[in-house]
């Protein structure tokens, strides 16, 4: 049996044999054949890349809206620096506008920590995990400091282990801690 094939069946992929239409469909994830897509991304620049492709951005636009030059955004993509965490700040602002899907700022954000130099590779004692709650929270040393109603030299000297708070403000720290956590 022959089947005679026209450009426009060709196009909108329907097939017609003995009055029987076939219609075949095929649907790939968009930017699939884009080779700037990261379909695996390894770092936070790649995973920042994604975010921005399967946003339909481009990268001025994209810069423009976190109000950063172009130039900073494509060395955040190629990985050379990471943002500040204010900048940090706008990107997650701008993602939780936009209702980007949960599980793909954290692993934006796991990406950024695990590249970022200051952040703790082990929470085994205080300082690390504080240090690690604060930077995850996005938080400047200040900006903690005074939520939790202390010097910053003394936050500091916490988190790199100079000094410990003293057990009823260590209890208080554990619990936004805690709260933060579960």
């Amino acid at each position: 049996m022959k089947v005679e094939m026209d450009i426009h069946a060709l196009q909108h992929n329907n097939f017609s044999d003995n009055n029987l239409t076939y219609c075949y469909s095929l649907t790939f994830p968009p930017n699939t054949f884009n080779p700037q897509y990261p379909i695996s991304p390894t770092n936070f620049g790649e995973m920042l890349r994604q975010i921005r492709f399967d946003m339909g951005l481009q990268i001025k636009a994209f810069a423009m809206l976190i109000d950063v030059l172009e130039d900073t955004f494509i060395n955040w993509e190629v990985n050379r620096v990471l943002p500040s965490f204010q900048q940090l700040k706008k990107i997650a602002e701008w993602l939780n506008i936009n209702k980007q899907e949960t599980s793909l700022k954290n692993k934006l954000f796991q990406f950024y920590f695990a590249a970022h130099k200051q952040y703790p590779k082990n929470t085994d004692n205080f300082g690390d995990k504080l240090r690690a709650i604060r930077m995850q929270q996005l938080l400047s040393i200040k900006e903690l400091a005074k939520k939790l109603n202390v010097d910053t030299s003394t936050l500091q000297k916490w988190e790199t282990e100079q000094t410990e708070p003293l057990p009823e403000l260590k209890k208080k720290v554990l619990a936004w801690i805690d709260n933060i956590l579960y």
